[in-house]
């Protein structure tokens, strides 16, 4: 009876621990069960379309299982905005809807674009979801604008879009023009049946205050349906001057403590002998030396100092042709030459 008295204390305290610790160690009962998304109509087609048209949908889906879905993402893969639901946690019978907008591009014919869901749905964590429509156009032009690339300044050049009307002989086209007066329209009717836009550059109505490119439209009126009104880009980039070859140096492998020389070609895309007048670099381990000079090609050797530290060695060396000027980006890796293993010896050799 003694000795139980002394232990009861002790059993008590025991039970108490034990009830506590019981008590929060598990958690209310949750059904945490599997989830699986459902969606009514995972293929949408809206049927014909006009060029360029918006259209919306909403894909309805239902969480089909007894456990909570989670929409983690949803990715689009095409034109298309896709916005997510608002309730991203759904319980087991729960229903909503992901919302998509469409563009419609110019081009006639089928289109076919997917939108991918990603949910914790174990069985189908990645759900597909596809829209269809059938762009019909009475008119189709392609490309869809201009561009010049590296023309000289001095110099015109040409370029045409050509247009296909699904009645040709009833088509028109008015109010043909330009934005700027650098360029110059023109429309006729080809044999085959189509019809060109050529577009010209005129140099001798370009300003001094170009920097190197242009921008412009040139706009049209039509008796199209799809395209009633044509705007196309003019986009014009002139050649510069003076080029370098490469027009970046990338350096890689070399050794610590051996250095490594490179060339480069400066050149006059006209062709015109001319002089470099010096030459820098921003790096004090990267020099530059002209070795040839006065011709329509020059060349200017990139040394890597031997002393150069193992690792990332970057520069950007400036070559100067009077006022004018280049730079070249210098990329050099330099490994460490203790990590490098030595030739085998005539001793350690086979």
């Amino acid at each position: 009876m003694n000795l139980l008295r002394a232990i009861m204390p002790g059993l008590i305290v025991l039970l108490a621990l034990g009830s506590g610790a019981s008590g929060q160690g598990v958690a209310p009962a949750t059904a945490t069960g599997t989830p699986k998304i459902v969606f009514a109509q995972p293929i949408h087609n809206f049927g014909e379309l006009k060029p360029n048209a918006e259209v919306t949908h909403e894909y309805a889906f239902t969480n089909a299982g007894d456990g909570t879905l989670e929409i983690i993402r949803v990715q689009s893969t095409c034109g298309c905005a896709a916005v997510a639901p608002s309730k991203k946690l759904l319980a087991p019978g729960e229903s909503s809807a992901i919302k998509i907008t469409y563009h419609a591009g110019r081009t006639a014919g089928m289109s076919e674009k997917k939108i991918l869901v990603y949910t914790n749905d174990p069985e189908q964590p990645e759900s597909v979801l596809t829209i269809r429509a059938a762009i019909k156009t009475d008119l189709e032009f392609n490309p869809s604008y201009i561009r010049f690339d590296n023309i000289p300044i001095d110099q015109p050049a040409e370029a045409s879009v050509f247009f296909m009307a699904k009645d040709p002989d009833a088509f028109k086209l008015t109010d043909l023009k330009a934005d700027d007066p650098f360029l110059r329209c023109e429309w006729r009717r080809t044999d085959d049946g189509r019809f060109e836009l050529k577009v010209a550059f005129v140099p001798e109505q370009v300003k001094a205050d170009h920097r190197g490119y242009l921008n412009s439209t040139v706009r049209a009126k039509t008796n199209s349906e799809s395209f009633p009104i044509i705007q196309l880009p003019v986009y014009i980039k002139f050649q510069e001057e003076f080029a370098v070859v490469p027009a970046r140096l990338m350096m890689y492998g070399l050794k610590a403590g051996t250095g490594a020389t490179r060339d480069v070609i400066v050149k006059n895309n006209k062709g015109v002998a001319f002089q470099i007048t010096a030459v820098e670099s921003s790096n004090p381990f990267v020099r530059a030396e002209v070795v040839r000079n006065g011709e329509a090609a020059n060349v200017v050797k990139i040394v890597i100092d031997a002393k150069a530290p193992a690792g990332l060695c970057n520069a950007t060396v400036i070559v100067r042709m009077g006022a004018r000027h280049l730079a070249v980006p210098v990329r050099a890796r330099i490994g460490d030459a203790a990590a490098t293993p030595a030739p085998t010896g005539a001793a350690g050799g086979r």
